[in-house]
């Protein structure tokens, strides 16, 4: 998945010389990769209503000695089903790509043998270390914002006074087993199956809000010259609103405003709350800034080292360190220290605290992001 958006995004980037038509097609191109959030969801939302009734997944018996075994009670988890669904888009990608032309400025290079090899150490040269090292760190940030909190989600919906409610009412109309052991695990898979839906619910809002923020960047990039301009349209309000969102997650009255009827895109029916909307709010502000880096990127390198730059900036920055902030957002919370008592609070306080760490530091490094021209580098 990280080669194939590095690689789109540089062919796309090469593909139009035109500045302007070049900002439209990166922005509105990057903005469907939230469609496929959504398809992702539309997923979960199937897995988790028919996926007791799917295939068992199962380790094979010859590989339990080395990987252990799935217990018959988690064989049908919706998160398994859900995962193996990221293999269906792989399948249209294998067919397209030989039939795809390559960069007219990346073959006239070739044919005329002025293409030079890429290295690592040249994206560390004096004229653009500066930019591989702040990309870098800048594409973790942005990443660290959405696995530090955002994706957090699931563990903080739990303990919503809202959800709790339900989960009470529909554990009581159980009929349940008079084994304590079976009547334990019944009502332990009715909180879960609950719990998840609503979770499902809100990742649905994040990529709502998440396709907004990208469309928005998509308009604002051919209309505001300043690369760090433009991204701070979205980080300075994110640095307000992201701390407060879940610093008040479980704090604040989750009032239900209305419904959407989403079942014409197999979303289901989607309760629009207070904090739902919040959420919609930190997937626009978080969301938006990866539609930046691909628009950003391209321009920054010459052809030769093109990939090998966003590759470093989006692989080594954004899913190496920026998607480890999810590891430091489950020790804080786990730890005996962390405020909030409830495991939920201790998640929503600390997803609060890596949100606010990640926006300042970006905000910061964003005086040092290098502008731009117009014009692609090619040499």
């Amino acid at each position: 998945v990280c080669v194939e958006f590095v690689a789109a995004v540089a062919w796309l980037a090469e593909l139009f010389p035109n500045p302007h038509q070049r900002e439209k097609v990166l922005g509105y191109t990057q903005a469907f990769s939230s469609v496929g959030g959504l398809l992702v969801a539309i997923a979960n939302e199937l897995a988790g209503t028919y996926g007791s009734k799917w295939f068992t997944i199962a380790v094979p018996g010859f590989l339990t000695g080395l990987v252990g075994s799935v217990a018959p009670d988690h064989q049908h988890e919706a998160w398994r089903y859900t995962l193996m669904s990221g293999l269906i888009p792989a399948i249209p990608l294998i067919l397209i790509r030989p039939f795809l032309p390559e960069s007219p400025v990346w073959e006239k290079k070739r044919t005329a043998g002025t293409l030079r090899r890429p290295s690592i150490a040249e994206i560390f040269s004096p004229e653009l270390r500066k930019t591989t090292i702040v990309t870098a760190l800048m594409f973790a940030c942005s990443y660290g914002a959405a696995f530090g909190a955002i994706q957090q989600l699931p563990q903080i919906v739990p303990g919503l006074a809202d959800v709790k409610a339900t989960v009470a009412a529909e554990v009581a109309k159980l009929e349940l087993p008079k084994d304590p052991v079976a009547a334990k695990k019944a009502v332990m898979a009715k909180t879960r199956a609950i719990e998840q839906k609503v979770a499902s619910q809100y990742t649905k809002m994040q990529e709502i809000g998440g396709l907004l923020g990208r469309f928005l960047l998509a308009l604002f990039a051919v209309r505001i010259a300043s690369r760090r301009n433009l991204l701070r349209i979205f980080q300075v309000p994110g640095l307000i609103f992201m701390p407060a969102i879940f610093a008040c997650f479980l704090l604040v009255e989750n009032q239900t405003y209305f419904t959407i009827n989403l079942d014409f895109m197999l979303l289901g029916k989607l309760p629009v709350t207070t904090m739902s909307i919040g959420v919609l709010i930190a997937g626009l502000f978080t969301v938006a800034q990866f539609s930046f880096w691909g628009n950003y990127l391209p321009q920054a390198y010459p052809v030769h080292l093109r990939g090998t730059g966003e590759s470093f900036a989006a692989n080594i920055g954004g899913r190496m360190i920026g998607t480890s902030f999810a590891w430091v957002t489950a020790t804080i919370a786990g730890l005996e220290a962390t405020p909030g008592g409830s495991p939920p609070m201790k998640f929503a306080y600390t997803a609060a605290g890596v949100a606010l760490f990640v926006y300042v530091a970006g905000v910061i490094l964003s005086f040092f992001l290098p502008e731009q021209k117009p014009e692609m580098h090619h040499d």
